[in-house]
């Protein structure tokens, strides 16, 4: 996923979710944009990773 991506899913995410991870930011220092940052990378790496093993199920015969 896109850090675009990743901030829209999170303008789409319910005002309680919202405002609890406004919050738990404020609490803590940090910018919500380096969350959508650091969440676009770790999906990367995990796409990155399972691609791979997906790519082998397929080509034993699994869908």
């Amino acid at each position: 996923m896109t850090k675009e991506q990743i901030h829209e899913a999170l303008c789409k995410a319910p005002d309680e979710d919202k405002m609890r991870l406004a919050i738990a930011c404020q609490m803590n220092g940090i910018d919500v944009r380096d969350i959508e940052t650091g969440l676009a990378n770790v999906l990367t790496g995990v796409q990155k990773a399972i691609k791979p093993a997906i790519e082998y199920y397929r080509y034993l015969g699994g869908k």
